[in-house]
């Protein structure tokens, strides 16, 4: 099995367990918390607001001394359809002061759409599997570059506070146009719901 059949085959099996937990369904309302006495993450209506691996990194920046700079900015929004379902989106910019070559700079913009559900473990820990399709457009110089990928990630999460929680889990990245470089790692996520 090649590294896209596999990669397919995990988007494939997160729809499937997707359509699984959208049916088991729970009455609409704005942002309720789980009446199982789980984390209260996943319920129908909430928002969620976080920053992760779903295009590079998530947030920073950085200067060297006497040279340039880089900038980079990936917030992601899902909303909850269902009892665990949530369609999401993420955004993304980087800019580099010297990527461009003769001091010109380049810039990247991100742009990727994810479902994603979660299942809680007790009141504390739960796991939220994402899979997305995501777009990416670089320009430098004059010229520009684009890039196509899938994204499966299975952050564990600890809900340190009702409302906000921290996670680190696997990632894989298969690239389906653009540059061959799948890549599978460890990444990290915080984010907050309401």
């Amino acid at each position: 099995m090649t590294v896209r059949h596999l990669g397919i085959a995990l988007f494939v099996m997160t729809l499937a367990l997707a359509r699984t937990a959208s049916a088991e369904g729970q009455s609409a309302g704005f942002a309720p918390t789980s009446t199982s006495g789980g984390t209260g993450f996943g319920a129908p209506g909430q928002f969620v607001i976080s920053m992760g691996p779903t295009t590079d990194e998530h947030l920073f920046f950085h200067k060297q001394t006497g040279g340039g700079w880089q900038l980079q900015l990936s917030p992601a929004l899902d909303y909850f359809l269902t009892a665990r379902v949530a369609l999401g989106g993420v955004v993304g910019f980087r800019y580099d002061s010297t990527g461009g070559g003769n001091g010109d700079g380049s810039t990247r913009f991100d742009l990727g759409g994810r479902v994603s559900t979660n299942f809680d473990f007790n009141d504390r820990f739960s796991v939220w599997p994402l899979a997305g399709l995501f777009f990416e457009r670089t320009s430098a110089t004059h010229t520009s570059t684009t890039n196509t990928w899938l994204e499966l990630y299975a952050p564990f999460l600890f809900h340190l506070a009702p409302h906000f929680f921290v996670g680190v889990g696997p990632s894989f990245q298969l690239d389906l146009s653009g540059p061959d470089t799948n890549q599978i790692g460890i990444d990290s996520v915080i984010a907050g719901w309401f």
